[in-house]
């Protein structure tokens, strides 16, 4: 551990998923930023998989905990967020909004985009 943060969150803080890091490991409050970190990733190495993604945000529609975690203010200007970028921010400020449903939906359509070339 560096500067006394749990594992789990340095892991996740770095984009890695499931595989490495068992569900139980994570506070429940970092189970939808995990998955968007996981959707990022997915995004930059151009494999998306709309249902894989659809399946697993599809468990914050019911609601989420409050994350704790603000939208970055990058995603208005980064390079990479340039297609999609509106979803991007509506995937970030649901994420610190705690509002599952429109995290869901953004992450879904986000999804299409990329796994549809459009």
């Amino acid at each position: 551990m560096a500067m006394g943060r749990p594992k789990a969150e340095l892991v996740l803080s770095v984009g890695q998923r499931e595989g490495l890091i068992k569900t139980g490991d994570l506070a429940p409050r970092l189970m939808a930023p995990r998955d968007v970190l996981f959707l990022v990733c997915q995004w930059g190495a151009g494999k998306i998989d709309a249902a894989e993604t659809a399946a697993a945000f599809f468990r914050y529609t019911a609601g989420m905990p409050k994350t704790g975690w603000r939208r970055p203010k990058y995603l208005s200007t980064g390079p990479e967020f340039t297609v999609g970028r509106s979803l991007w921010i509506n995937v970030f400020q649901a994420l610190e909004d705690s509002d599952g449903a429109t995290l869901a939906d953004a992450a879904q359509k986000l999804s299409a985009l990329k796994a549809g070339g459009k």
